[in-house]
């Protein structure tokens, strides 16, 4: 039986994190890695994962998602028996009307990479001042240049997989960024 989109992108994500760090993917790594924004997403993605168990393709173990051999070998068939896509005119995002990518339309339906992040921050921002509240007190300068060091050497990281062509490194791309901008912010409100 062949997989569907979703369970597809659910299992590339898996054997893909696998290839990366040789260890599994935890469910709230695939939940993010499948831009989820609710609790009804992510019961949905749960589901997936549980079908996709059922049918021998990941294993759970060690609190993180394995591929199996059956299910790297059932993406590779998927792969490459999937047909090229023709299409006449291009798609656009609902929200800021860009042009979407193959990627886009096939796995974000209707968005563009920009605004599902934006959408997905704007929410955990949102869930973030809900549950935490701030201090108040200035971070103490070294703790402030440690937190910039760090963020620099993880954007040359990201930025290195962006150019080599990582799919999804454009999302630690932004974020990285964002946080860079808040930690100037930070250092000079002093």
């Amino acid at each position: 039986m062949p997989l569907s989109k979703v369970e597809r992108h659910v299992l590339a994500l898996i054997c893909d994190e696998h290839r990366q760090t040789r260890r599994g993917a935890k469910t709230s790594i695939v939940h993010v890695g499948m831009s989820v924004k609710d609790t009804k997403q992510k019961a949905r993605i749960v589901d997936v994962l549980v079908a996709l168990k059922k049918r021998g393709l990941v294993v759970f173990g060690d609190e993180a998602w394995l591929p199996t051999r059956e299910g790297e070998r059932a993406l590779g068939e998927e792969v490459l028996v999937a047909a090229p896509k023709v299409e006449e005119q291009p798609k656009h995002c609902d929200e800021c009307k860009a042009v979407l990518t193959p990627d886009e339309v096939e796995f974000l339906e209707g968005s563009c990479s920009a605004c599902e992040t934006k959408a997905f921050q704007e929410a955990e921002a949102q869930e973030f001042s809900a549950t935490v509240e701030r201090i108040g007190a200035p971070l103490p300068d070294d703790l402030l240049n440690r937190c910039a060091a760090m963020n620099a050497t993880l954007l040359a990281q990201a930025k290195q997989a962006h150019e080599a062509g990582e799919p999804e490194a454009w999302r630690d791309l932004h974020w990285l960024m964002e946080t860079a901008q808040q930690l100037v912010a930070l250092g000079g409100a002093e």
